[in-house]
């Protein structure tokens, strides 16, 4: 019993000693495992487990390659600075730059905000490519899909190209069904990229449609005329509004709704008319 107990206690403690422990993989290849006491965005400040009541040793980003902390929460070094995947993780950023702090316009906590801000949005801009299916385009029989990619740093621009093309099935319930269409779309995200992230911005479409088959019956004997489908070329443009939901670190899921008019390029005397586009999309990010 004292025998298994003894075993039990040092199991236990070696399990609490583990936890505490975080990676650091230099950039020649070694790994030292240490207690990290402070991030920030130029180096670590740390203690040897083998010594904790030691003197506090520093560790500049230009020989660490990435950490790996004891929560399992990674900070990489991008460009010379380290920056976590996680918002948990506190990085103290350095800001040699002086402010003006008699400006009567500065406001201290409004500014911290916006930095931290422009630093979440850069994290989770750090895929730019996107690429998605929209489920709600299944609604007329068509199949959807995108591709997104982000220009600026912090992810406030993004440039979209939506290719839809029909399934081989006509749609009853609509007067015109969709051949193929695609285009652009011009996303931007005022508050940058997130967990939640709102975007608006205009889209272009360029839309071959058909008509679909219509039938009259006229007399007495109940005669069938059949007219033939008619396709044209629509070019529509639109004011987009919608939102993307960060469910993984990958996979994201969207909601868009644009109001616009579109143009029969085959009939310009024709007035424009009124039209609705939308996307539910789940997209992978990379």
């Amino acid at each position: 019993m004292r025998y298994t107990l003894a075993i039990v206690l040092i199991f236990l403690s070696f399990c609490a000693f583990s936890q505490k422990r975080d990676s650091v993989f230099l950039k020649d290849g070694d790994k030292i495992i240490v207690d990290i006491l402070e991030i920030e965005e130029r180096k670590i400040k740390y203690k040897k487990l083998s010594n904790p009541d030691g003197p506090t040793y520093t560790l500049t980003s230009v020989d660490i390659s990435y950490i790996i902390l004891a929560n399992g929460d990674i900070v990489r070094n991008k460009s010379g600075k380290l920056v976590a995947y996680s918002e948990n993780v506190e990085i103290k950023e350095v800001n040699n730059a002086t402010t003006n702090y008699n400006d009567p316009f500065y406001n201290k906590e409004k500014d911290a905000q916006k930095k931290n801000k422009i630093r979440t949005s850069t994290l989770y801009n750090f895929r730019k490519n996107m690429v998605g299916f929209n489920y709600a385009a299944l609604i007329t029989l068509d199949l959807e899909f995108t591709y997104e990619r982000i220009f600026d740093k912090v992810g406030y621009f993004g440039i979209k190209v939506p290719i839809k093309f029909n399934m081989g099935v006509k749609p009853n319930y609509l007067k015109k069904h969709n051949i193929f269409t695609s285009g652009i779309q011009c996303n931007i995200y005022p508050i940058g990229q997130g967990r939640f992230s709102y975007f608006t911005g205009p889209v272009f479409h360029i839309r071959v449609m058909s008509d679909n088959d219509q039938v009259t019956v006229s007399g007495n004997n109940s005669i069938t005329i059949t007219i033939e489908p008619t396709r044209s070329t629509y070019l529509g443009f639109y004011m987009n509004n919608g939102c993307l939901f960060r469910a993984s670190p990958l996979l994201y899921f969207g909601l868009s709704m644009g109001f616009g008019l579109r143009k029969d390029l085959a009939r310009p005397n024709e007035n424009s008319i009124f039209d609705l586009i939308g996307e539910a999309s789940i997209s992978f990010r990379f």
